[in-house]
């Protein structure tokens, strides 16, 4: 849920004001930090990666807007 409303909320509304790229730093979890996509060890993807293909597309179709 977090995602999505960072993604709605503050992503593509400023690609639609020209910003041309986001970095999400922190994929997996290391050592006490738990804000990863991935756990530590890469057994659990923590996140549905069909939300991630969804908001991808959206920012797509915006930039060709």
């Amino acid at each position: 849920d977090g995602f999505s409303r960072l993604m709605e909320g503050t992503i593509v509304p400023s690609v639609k004001k020209g910003y041309s790229a986001t970095i999400y730093t922190q994929l997996s979890d290391i050592e006490e930090e738990i804000n990863g996509l991935i756990t530590y060890d890469r057994k659990k993807v923590k996140m549905n990666p069909l939300i991630v293909q969804k908001w991808n597309a959206k920012l797509k179709k915006s930039l060709q807007s």
